[in-house]
């Protein structure tokens, strides 16, 4: 996949980061504020964009407003609960080590 303007190929994503946004939506009853969303994955402005427009495009959230409040699709929480458990087998972690949810939003 190649971005238009440039031809370049766009960098990876950093797996800690999309979890913390998808993470931030499911502890938020599935919505955010723009601003919340930013401040939950610790990230400046101008990644948080680029993430967010990653998620969008692959259908995992969604702006629901003009005044940007971002919601998780059913998509999301699956990739949520997907990367949680992933990381957790892949690196050995402990489950509280992890951020959790208490409740499938389906």
């Amino acid at each position: 996949m190649t971005t238009p303007a440039t031809g370049a190929r766009p960098p990876r994503p950093d797996l800690y980061v999309v979890l913390r946004l998808l993470d931030t939506l499911a502890r938020n009853s599935n919505r955010s504020s723009r601003a919340a969303l930013q401040r939950g994955a610790g990230i400046n402005y101008t990644l948080f964009v680029r993430y967010l427009e990653l998620l969008e495009a692959r259908d995992l959230v969604r702006s629901t407003n003009p005044s940007g409040e971002v919601e998780l699709t059913a998509k999301g929480y699956e990739a949520y609960q997907f990367l949680q458990q992933g990381l957790l087998e892949v690196l050995g972690g402990r489950a509280d080590s992890l951020p959790r949810h208490r409740e499938d939003p389906r």
